[in-house]
């Protein structure tokens, strides 16, 4: 039987999705070279980094490569 997430992971889960909504509504709005980290959400720089390492993180979500440490988007 699977435990479902307690109550620290799923404010963790729901803080991850309003960054990357914020940001991709920012990104969409003005383009990603016009949209600054502190201006993703209502959290330190700091907070938005401990979640996604890079700004293309934000847009690039880590599935789609594979994950953070030293990788990069495959090329198609």
């Amino acid at each position: 039987m699977t435990q479902a997430p307690g109550r620290r992971e799923r404010k963790k889960q729901q803080t991850r999705e309003k960054i990357a909504r914020v940001a991709m509504e920012l990104f969409i709005e003005r383009g990603f070279d016009q949209v600054t980290v502190p201006e993703v959400a209502d959290v330190s720089v700091n907070t938005v980094y401990n979640y996604f390492p890079t700004k293309e993180d934000l847009f690039w979500p880590p599935s789609t490569y594979g994950g953070f440490p030293g990788r990069t988007r495959a090329s198609t």
